[in-house]
């Protein structure tokens, strides 16, 4: 599974800011106006507003974030992903928390607390959320791109040292796994997991490693996460990824005839 880090940006700093303020100065209003309404006050304390705001976020953050993590934790114990359903139980810590801290902060009954709170932190809480929707959904195309081509290149390295122990060269990737020299998990891709062979492989004599060649050996079968670069092997052992106009280049190579017939009709695309 991703870490978070892997789905942070620079460029994500300014909306993430303009939401904080926007929640700061625009919920605290509607905290303060809600408040006096109630109280019945003829003046609305705005800055007391802000800062039963801030307090609310801070405890929204720490009770919603605690119950995201314990779920999601759960669900890593078994090799489950419930990223996704620990936004449910998150979300509803984040509003009961916040709540709570109005509840302390005003001094008030806390069924009153969650009617003053109510409409300010569900709009502050579908304004971040739409914010975070925007910023880091587009992200997943992004870290699945990296860590494809991350996990590529160790693959293939180890697909290379395989092969090369092997007494005789290989005809398929999938004999290679069913005799038990290679786990299935190290020829399949990261980003297309659906696929128990992710690497086209072409059956030929290696080459020694201190010699210089352009003869290609194995590569990525193509997928929408490797338009841009591709993960190949060449055939005295050297594994790197390179652009596709490289990669084609590559495949145009006389040396290369035949690869590139085999290539493109075992290709998925």
């Amino acid at each position: 599974m991703e870490n978070i880090q892997d789905y942070l940006r620079p460029w994500q700093l300014g909306p993430m800011v303009a939401v904080l303020g926007a929640w700061l100065f625009g919920g605290g209003y509607l905290l303060a106006a809600r408040y006096a309404r109630f109280k019945e006050q003829r003046h609305i304390q705005y800055p007391k507003g802000v800062i039963a705001a801030m307090l609310a976020a801070i405890g929204g953050m720490v009770g919603g974030g605690i119950l995201f993590l314990i779920t999601y934790y759960i669900g890593a114990s078994s090799n489950a992903d419930l990223r996704i359903v620990a936004v449910a139980p998150g979300a509803i810590g984040a509003f009961f928390t916040a709540c709570l801290v109005l509840f302390a902060f005003y001094d008030m009954p806390f069924m009153t607390a969650l009617r003053i709170g109510a409409v300010p932190l569900l709009i502050g809480g579908c304004v971040t959320a739409a914010v975070c929707i925007a910023i880091f959904v587009p992200m997943r195309g992004v870290v699945t791109e990296i860590r494809n081509r991350e996990f590529a290149k160790q693959q293939i390295q180890v697909i290379d040292m395989v092969l090369r122990n092997s007494p005789t060269p290989p005809q398929t990737l999938e004999e290679v796994v069913a005799q038990g020299n290679i786990g299935p998990e190290v020829v399949q891709l990261y980003a297309r997991k659906d696929k128990a062979i992710g690497f086209f492989y072409f059956p030929g004599l290696p080459v020694e490693r201190s010699v210089p060649t352009t003869r290609l050996r194995a590569c990525e079968f193509s997928h929408k996460y490797n338009q841009k670069s591709r993960v190949v092997l060449f055939a005295n052992g050297e594994s790197r990824s390179m652009a596709t106009s490289e990669f084609e280049a590559l495949l145009n190579d006389p040396v290369n005839a035949e690869f590139k017939s085999k290539f493109s009709a075992a290709d998925w695309r």
